[in-house]
């Protein structure tokens, strides 16, 4: 079973004259866990529209995403919500880390959402995730506390605190010097390789790319088998 699986998608959205412009046309994608798979395009080309519909935060005009062998078509938002929080992780470009909430808090954030889970589970998932991205020190600090790789850091821990099947990383190193990217870049591909985690990954980085298992080009809505 794939961990995402991704079959006959379409989404096309309005323009302000009533015309419909298509940004994903019979997208079809299976990603296996340990997995890394780089999504590459032009800005504008419905990277970032792809990323969405495999995480569940919108929906297609047709086609079937399956997460975790979870057929998605006709849930409920609700139940959406729970599948997306039980089994995928993000990572964004700009981080997203709540400025109000420690780095700690920060992490705790996806049992916030899905099934229940033991505060003590809870403190003991928090810690680990922390330690192994080497911030276990930094866990009372805020965001603003952090530099730009710190909070980076954070989001993946964040993004893996759950143990999910599935991870999206949209442009995870775009913000980052690249000595940092690079450390970002491991800790975010070793981290699902150990864990069997499929790593989908948005990137116009040719090098980010070239790490991947495998390089899929987005072009006219189209998803193609590419080269770095």
């Amino acid at each position: 079973m794939h961990a995402l699986q991704v079959n006959g998608l379409n989404k096309a959205v309005g323009l302000s004259l009533g015309e419909r412009l298509q940004i994903l046309r019979d997208v079809n994608l299976s990603v296996h866990g340990g997995e890394l798979v780089a999504v590459v395009g032009r800005s504008g080309s419905g990277k970032s529209t792809l990323l969405a519909m495999l995480g569940l935060l919108a929906r297609p005009d047709s086609g079937a995403v399956y997460i975790a062998g979870h057929d998605t078509a006709g849930l409920t938002d609700s139940a959406r919500s729970h599948l997306r929080s039980a089994h995928i992780g993000f990572v964004f470009q700009n981080y997203s880390l709540l400025p109000h909430l420690t780095a700690a808090q920060n992490v705790a954030l996806p049992f916030m959402q899905g099934k229940r889970v033991p505060a003590k589970e809870i403190r003991l998932r928090v810690d680990e995730g922390l330690a192994s991205v080497g911030l276990d020190a930094r866990r009372n600090a805020y965001p603003r506390q952090l530099s730009g790789g710190e909070q980076q850091r954070v989001a993946v821990a964040r993004a893996l605190v759950r143990k999910p099947r599935v991870i999206l990383a949209d442009e995870p190193t775009g913000s980052l010097d690249e000595a940092t990217a690079e450390d970002v870049l491991d800790l975010l591909i070793g981290e699902a390789r150990g864990n069997g985690t499929a790593l989908v990954l948005v990137t116009h980085d040719v090098e980010v790319a070239a790490r991947a298992d495998r390089v899929m080009r987005l072009r006219d809505g189209t998803l193609h088998d590419s080269v770095a």
